[in-house]
């Protein structure tokens, strides 16, 4: 059990901090479909269990309440008189209330071999509300998988993907209806490789 702020537990990159990264910077299927400007970082509570399997395998299985404000996006106010941005008096969309937000991750890792190489699978999910006042909430799923394969004690392969699904409504204010949603979703992903011959170098696309 852990608290505070922290980088939520989803996929496989979002936890690793940048200077760990492999590469320059993160991918940018990430920073288009998870919440948060820079990273999914958010206060919240964290529960997770290590599960041994039979042959030394093992599932790590994780759920997480968190504050939700990441999630939130702002709306431009729209041409009609009576939108809610339009007075500056008003609630607003009322963005400062705060709607808690839920995420959850499952992952079984397979050793490979006798070098320590192994497999690591996973799948994640994740809820919030973007609009309060529109009633609106973003969902992103994902499943990713990393294999580590060592050739020497010096030398080794990572091979990395990770697949996301976003169903993220966008909200937009009408005189006549109020709120109306207009459906935003899709697919992404990344895959790399690196490979470490020596302690100091490594190599990846």
């Amino acid at each position: 059990l852990r608290g505070g702020q922290y980088r939520v537990g989803f996929g496989r990159q979002n936890p690793v901090h940048p200077h760990a990264y492999p590469f320059a910077e993160r991918f940018r299927v990430l920073a288009a479909y998870l919440p948060g400007e820079e990273a999914f970082i958010e206060p919240g509570i964290s529960l997770s269990k290590l599960v041994a399997l039979p042959g030394d395998r093992s599932l790590t299985v994780a759920a997480d309440l968190l504050q939700g404000d990441s999630f939130r996006i702002e709306r431009e106010a729209g041409k009609s008189p009576d939108d809610p941005l339009a007075d500056p008096e008003g609630s607003g969309d009322r963005a400062e209330e705060t709607r808690l937000a839920l995420a959850a991750r499952a992952s079984a890792f397979a050793p490979i071999g006798e070098e320590g190489s192994g497999i690591d699978l996973g799948v994640s999910v994740t809820h919030g509300t973007t609009n309060v006042a529109g009633e609106a909430r973003s969902t992103v799923a994902g499943v990713d998988a990393k294999a580590k394969l060592w050739r020497s004690p010096d030398a080794y392969l990572v091979l990395q993907s990770e697949g996301l699904w976003m169903d993220r409504p966008a909200i937009a204010w009408e005189e006549v209806t109020g709120y109306v949603e207009s459906p935003v979703d899709g697919f992404g992903g990344y895959a790399y490789a690196d490979y470490r011959w020596a302690r100091r170098y490594n190599a990846g696309f």
